[in-house]
């Protein structure tokens, strides 16, 4: 019997002891394990997917024969190094590499790391049970389809085929591969990787999804889904990810299985909450197929991913599919459905120029929509990675450290500072700007200030923020002067582009800063008197507004906070600004004392994306 490794290293978020079972690899195996060749040659000795250094993993293998890897941007040269020692103690051990980041052209990978014997391309699981059946033929042909290698010094890369069918791939989950893995790790809060389809038929220049399994979307047995779930209920798994690139597209039975979810989540507990990326053709069906997780408490909010309303933009990433008129219907609908709504936005695109982006996330504040963000990425097997497209569109891009990686081996990641509309000095402008204000904002550090300045003073949102931006960086004397500086240093090749892990930040202790510092209000006031010619005792009652409604402080108290203007019912109204005496009371909570600072304390209660734990609800703070 051979013995077989395969791994997929997850990731840990803020050091919590959530961790995903390793789906990819699991499902890899259960079909190949399912054929008698398999079953009566090789043994699974184990699925690695926790972050153990290298020399531990090393050691505690077993005379390996196969070792697969599967690789993404969070485990890519973890990976790498691993393979070249078990190579180096263990010649004779094959070395198999799939996953996304395997480039579709791999000669060059392979001629960069000859420990590498095979890479799998597109989807694996049939891919790898030809390759160990080719293994005990007498007359080995390893030229298979989705299958690159070496033949003499010649590359060889077979047809690109997908699976026949996704019915005839067992599931690990229902198979028992990963009940031993619970058992071993009762520490660990494990997630479940849910496929129901698998496919894309859109073509995001941006995404390597499509690319990777072509347009035609290919559907699960609908007995197997309920296998998976009914396993995930019956193991308490919290936490479902469903991996498909378009859930919704198929509405009857997308809809039943949402009604699987409810009622397993009603009779067992389990699973209690469930996420995925919606079919990006978004119908008023697709809403209420959402407002059912919400209502069941499975799910907080529909996330519309617009990425931009930047015509241009959304033309050259071929994603026109979903304009600015859409995504406002979209809201509107949401709203009347009474569903929670935000989105999801990309910094940097082609054909985004500084301006533009501001534009976006006025909108989106006037409407009132919650938005992540993230950084233009260069994934290795989407059409934006072609030389051609990078060349078009004037790309400046790093390879930058990621927070993926560990201490002996980081993981690196290929990251847009620049473009044709948007060079690099605007980029990194742009990178303050938009961690300022998401921060400021979520945080409820200067929101209500904002809303004061735009419905009394009529200051675009954007606008006082970037006023803001510009004051920190040029004022020696701010509270946050040196901070921002220090981040707005250049950016290299050691340097994380992605501001919110960057290792000058030192655990957001800018944001702990205003926290504990009133100073930081007392110069914003100044600011704005001077800057918009504001109304002393109208700011000094908004600036109030905003202190007292942070639910947390240092010692549990009653406060009554008194206004010299009905401020407070003007921003929650449409009454008239009046320079009327009003009050609220509002009890605030202590920090528990196990939490270092504020700022871990709200992470560990609420999501980035949804800080509003943070603040008191208007209508509480009212009296």
């Amino acid at each position: 019997m051979k013995n077989v490794y395969l791994s997929q290293t997850s990731i840990f978020y803020d050091g919590l002891p959530y961790v995903y079972l390793p789906y990819s690899i699991g499902s890899v195996w259960s079909y190949a394990n399912q054929f008698d060749i398999v079953r009566n040659n090789y043994k699974l000795k184990k699925l690695l997917f926790l972050r153990d250094s290298v020399s531990d993993v090393v050691e505690s293998l077993d005379n390996p024969r196969i070792f697969g890897f599967s690789s993404y941007l969070w485990n890519e040269n973890y990976n790498l190094k691993i393979a070249e020692k078990v190579k180096d103690k263990y010649p004779d051990c094959t070395i198999i590499f799939g996953g996304p980041s395997v480039p579709e052209n791999s000669k060059r990978f392979l001629l960069k790391y000859p420990f590498v014997d095979f890479c799998i391309h597109n989807e694996g699981e049939a891919s790898f049970y030809s390759l160990l059946k080719e293994f005990e033929s007498p007359f080995p042909n390893f030229d298979l389809p989705n299958i690159s290698h070496l033949k003499f010094g010649d590359y060889f890369k077979g047809e690109f085929v997908r699976a026949l069918s996704l019915e005839d791939i067992p599931s690990p989950y229902a198979s028992g591969l990963f009940d031993n893995m619970l058992i071993e790790h009762p520490d660990l809060i494990f997630n479940l990787t849910l496929e129901t389809n698998r496919g894309c038929p859109f073509s995001c220049t941006f995404c390597d999804w499509g690319s990777l399994t072509t347009a035609k979307v290919k559907k699960f047995a609908f007995e197997r889904i309920k296998e998976d779930l009914l396993w995930a209920a019956h193991n308490n798994i919290e936490f479902v990810q469903c991996a498909d690139a378009n859930f919704g597209i198929f509405k009857q039975r997308d809809t039943e299985i949402v009604n699987y979810i409810i009622d397993l989540k009603n009779q067992y507990g389990y699973p209690k909450s469930f996420s995925t990326s919606w079919n990006k053709n978004m119908k008023t069906d697709l809403l209420k197929l959402a407002k059912k997780l919400v209502d069941a408490g499975m799910f907080r909010r529909f996330t519309a991913s617009i990425q931009t309303l930047n015509d241009d933009s959304l033309v050259a990433v071929k994603r026109k599919n979903l304009d600015g008129s859409d995504f406002l219907n979209i809201i509107d609908e949401a709203k009347e459905l009474g569903l929670p709504v935000s989105t999801e936005i990309i910094m940097g695109l082609p054909n985004e120029t500084y301006e533009s982006y501001l534009d976006l996330l006025e909108y989106l504040r006037v409407k009132n929509v919650p938005y992540n963000y993230g950084h233009l990425h260069i994934l290795k097997n989407s059409e934006m990675a072609k030389k051609s497209y990078i060349q078009e569109h004037e790309f400046d891009i790093i390879h930058s450290v990621s927070s993926y990686g560990s201490e002996d081996v980081k993981e690196y990641e290929h990251i847009v500072v620049g473009t044709k509309t948007l060079p690099r000095d605007k980029m990194l402008k742009l990178y303050l700007f938009q961690w300022l204000m998401y921060s400021f904002e979520r945080l409820k550090f200067t929101d209500l200030i904002a809303d004061t300045l735009n419905k009394v003073y009529n200051i675009k949102f954007t606008e006082f923020y970037n006023d803001l931006l510009n004051h920190i960086l040029t004022d020696t004397n701010h509270l946050l002067h040196k901070d921002f500086i220090r981040l707005s240093s250049p950016l290299d090749n050691d340097c994380l582009a992605v501001l919110d892990n960057h290792p000058n930040l030192k655990q957001y202790d800018i944001l702990d800063k205003i926290f504990y510092n009133e100073t930081f209000y007392d110069d914003l006031k100044k600011f704005c008197i001077n800057k918009y010619g504001c109304d002393s005792e109208i700011l000094e009652d908004a600036i109030l507004y905003q202190l007292n409604s942070f639910r947390y402080k240092k010692v549990d108290e009653t406060i009554k906070v008194n206004f010299k203007s009905n401020l407070f019912n003007v921003l929650n109204s449409t009454d008239k600004l009046l320079k009327t005496p009003t009050h609220f009371t509002v009890f605030k909570e202590k920090i528990p004392t196990q939490y270092p600072n504020w700022f871990s304390f709200i992470r560990s209660k609420t999501s980035w994306g949804n800080f509003a734990d943070s603040r008191f609800n208007e209508v509480q703070l009212h009296n």
